[in-house]
């Protein structure tokens, strides 16, 4: 998946655990995988906590919401068709994003899922 810049939107290389515009716009890889693409820094906590997303992941895990899941699914399979790629904006804790990229996987057998948040927390979380 390519990437671009969120300052002046040029495409990102690679340069080591960095991501380099050619601008010179830098973005490191944190030590847990994670590129933080943010521009304000006012916080340092962004989106959910971690209590917050292991709340969210226990009633995921009940069920509850798995014929949404299912449901959302089966319209990225019709939509991605050919195509075997897909980002999860705003990811959350992985819940929904495990389950599509299980259902890519099984159709396509080369599922190439990335995902994005906000919360430092569920990015490493999901």
């Amino acid at each position: 998946m390519k990437f671009t810049c969120p300052i002046c939107a040029s495409r990102f290389g690679v340069n080591g655990a960095s991501l380099v515009c050619v601008r010179g716009h830098s973005f490191d890889r944190s030590r847990d995988g994670y590129y933080n693409f943010l521009l304000s820094s006012s916080s340092s906590n962004h989106g959910d906590n971690k209590e917050m997303l292991r709340a969210r992941r226990d009633f995921l895990n009940t069920g509850a919401y798995l014929p949404l899941a299912e449901l959302v699914s089966s319209m990225i399979l019709k939509y991605t068709e050919g195509s075997c790629a897909l980002l999860d904006a705003g990811c959350g804790e992985g819940y929904y994003t495990d389950i599509f990229e299980s259902r890519l996987r099984e159709r396509d057998n080369c599922a190439s899922v990335s995902a994005l948040d906000i919360s430092k927390d569920a990015v490493r979380l999901a």
